[in-house]
């Protein structure tokens, strides 16, 4: 007669791995848009430079903050991705008349 079969063990926390050190994308992400400012201060126009010089000096501490629980750190990744769209928008209005043609002009 065969053995009734039992529910397979539940996890606890004590099983779980162990969580790698704090990742933060998002303050890669700050670095590379100062980088971009360094880098294209010369070339890009000035209301651009100064909108993307603003946003780094008003959000560097939401971008640099790493502690909390694990809602208020979902809750920070969602802001930032939030403020990274308003900013890509921004931008795109800033730079819209400044962008030369992919193609040069056939006619």
């Amino acid at each position: 007669m065969p053995l009734p079969r039992s529910a397979p063990p539940t996890p606890t926390l004590s099983d779980s791995p162990p969580q790698p050190a704090p990742c933060l994308p998002h303050l890669d992400v700050l670095k590379s848009i100062i980088a971009f400012v360094a880098q294209f201060r010369g070339s890009l126009p000035p209301a651009a430079i100064q909108a993307m010089e603003m946003f780094i000096g008003e959000r560097r501490g939401l971008f640099e903050e790493a502690g909390g629980t694990p809602d208020v750190k979902h809750e920070r990744n969602r802001a930032v991705v939030v403020l990274l769209a308003g900013l890509e928008t921004q931008i795109s209005f800033l730079l819209h008349a400044f962008n030369p043609p992919l193609r040069p002009d056939l006619n």
